[in-house]
């Protein structure tokens, strides 16, 4: 990767199947960069750590505590050492009636089905059957909940408790 100044990158690889590619990207246009997800990760940390006087802090879910690692063992690999790591919060992962995570993207392409006693809100916030400032309210009543006690970041959640938990406002057709 070369920068060409603030806002500007030219990202040259080579692609197994492809063959070589090089993409210009800027914030306005220019080229698609997706990037595997330690990768994008690892460059996400690292971008964040370039304003010394900001603490950073990174919030991801319970699933990705293992690929942390392999994201630090990354970030110690280019030069920063353990104490320049951004603090990471692992937040509970929603997971479905069969323990596996709830995958939003699955059920958006048709690949999974939404799971028992989960919302379509759950997938997006505007079909809420509520008031912006009701999911507000819920939202911010959910993580005084969460943030009650620690047991609550060590464990997941069902998608169904979820529901239970930020009830539908009363008269609504989810109620």
């Amino acid at each position: 990767m070369e920068v060409g100044g603030r806002g500007l990158a030219h990202v040259s690889a080579v692609c197994l199947h492809h063959g070589p590619y090089t993409a210009t990207v800027t914030p306005a246009a220019g080229g698609y960069l997706d990037l595997a997800t330690l990768y994008r990760n690892m460059v996400k940390e690292l971008a964040a750590l370039a304003e010394p006087d900001v603490l950073q802090v990174m919030v991801k879910g319970t699933d990705w505590m293992p690929g942390s690692l392999l994201v630090d063992g990354a970030l110690q690999a280019v030069g920063l050492a353990r104490g320049q790591l951004p603090a990471r919060l692992f937040c509970p992962m929603i997971v479905a009636e069969t323990g596996a995570k709830l995958s939003k993207s699955l059920i958006r392409s048709g690949d999974a089905a939404l799971p028992a006693g989960a919302e379509p809100w759950m997938l997006d916030t505007r079909k809420w059957p509520g008031t912006v400032g009701q999911f507000a309210d819920r939202l911010l009543d959910l993580a005084g909940l969460l943030l009650s006690h620690p047991r609550h970041f060590f464990r997941s959640y069902s998608a169904a408790e979820l529901s239970r938990l930020m009830p539908a406002p009363q008269g609504s057709p989810t109620a």
